[in-house]
């Protein structure tokens, strides 16, 4: 199969889901979250910022970081960014896949142990 009918077939079953498909990184985060029984908000808007996913009730928002992130002028604007939603109550995760598969579902691992322990609170 060819790297296009991957993200295609990805893209498939993360709408097939009841998710809106994103960037392929956010659908892989979608199709792992939806795996594991999780809904959250996609494309949440506080303030002038929109978080990737967001469980608003728990002010919890998850960004899935591509490249663009890792560059000294990504990493500024989302320092910026994530100051400004800790200032509104928000705590922020952030996953990327710049280590592989397994690191990125570690990370998601973190991510929804924090938001089922919320749900315990």
């Amino acid at each position: 199969m060819t790297a296009g009918a991957l993200e295609q077939a990805l893209r498939a079953m993360v709408i097939e889901r009841g998710w809106r498909p994103g960037t392929h990184l956010e659908n892989r985060v979608a199709l792992q979250l939806s795996r594991w029984g999780h809904r959250c908000e996609q494309q949440y808007q506080v303030g002038r910022y929109r978080l990737d996913f967001a469980w608003p009730s728990k002010l919890v928002g998850l960004e899935a970081d591509g490249w663009w992130h890792r560059s000294p002028e990504g990493a500024a604007k989302d320092r910026q960014r994530d100051s400004w939603l800790r200032s509104q109550g928000w705590l922020v995760f952030r996953v990327d896949d710049e280590h592989g598969e397994v690191l990125l579902v570690e990370q998601l691992l973190r991510v929804t142990r924090y938001v089922r322990r919320e749900d315990d609170d």
